[in-house]
């Protein structure tokens, strides 16, 4: 029986230790996890929730990127690709004169409020709904159609602008509009590999040059 117990006991001390090695590790994951959410709400306090809209109280005009299916907390709303369309309604156009593109500057110099739905933000968030204008899509499309190199590489990609160039507002479309692009990409990969393979170089003896999907091929989805 004392062998026997010995047994027992020099089987249990590896079991157990590796039952507090598996308790220690999840005791650190959830150490980690509490920090890291300890680090969010030092950041950003107990806002973590909260949605924004943008709002141009001169113009009474606003963007909201939820209705396209975006994140709009704070950290998306002030990341790409939603910051580039912002830039493009504020940067000052001077330079352009009577040639400015599309809408770049129309916002600038102008009384301009990121606005979250907490507290009285959100009346105000209803308010602007109700009686401003949302040219959120208008931008958008703004913005691909007078900047053709961010559309391509960008823009297209995320399934957010179709074969037509209009901008795709049902996020699950996107998703097909997306692969259609990708779809698009490697079909010019191997159309190019081809030619390199036959010719062994571009025309003129220059390099072999990829312009990437221009946006005009046939049977892409598209939104009307």
């Amino acid at each position: 029986m004392e062998a026997g117990g010995n047994g027992l006991q020099s089987l249990c001390g590896p079991v157990e230790r590796l039952g507090r090695g598996r308790l220690a590790r999840a005791g650190e994951a959830r150490i980690e996890t509490i920090y890291e959410q300890g680090l969010a709400y030092h950041l950003f306090g107990g806002n973590m929730g909260i949605e924004y809209i943008i709002v141009n109280h001169d113009k009474k005009e606003f963007l909201d990127f939820d209705r396209l299916g975006f994140g709009t907390k704070l950290g998306s709303i002030t990341s790409e690709p939603i910051s580039s369309f912002m830039s493009w309604l504020l940067v000052n156009p001077e330079g352009y004169g009577n040639d400015a593109p599309n809408m770049l500057g129309r916002w600038a110099s102008e009384r301009i409020e990121i606005i979250g739905d907490d507290g009285s933000g959100y009346e105000t968030q209803e308010r602007a709904r109700k009686d401003f204008r949302d040219i959120t899509v208008e931008v958008i499309k703004a913005f691909a159609d007078e900047n053709p190199f961010e559309r391509i590489t960008k823009l297209q990609p995320m399934g957010l602008i179709d074969k037509d160039g209009n901008v795709v507002t049902d996020s699950k479309v996107r998703d097909a509009v997306s692969q259609y692009w990708k779809q698009q990409a490697e079909q010019e990969d191997k159309e190019l590999d081809g030619y390199i393979a036959e010719h062994g170089a571009a025309p003129n003896g220059g390099p072999a040059t990829r312009l990437g999907n221009s946006g005009v091929a046939e049977g892409s989805p598209s939104v009307s």
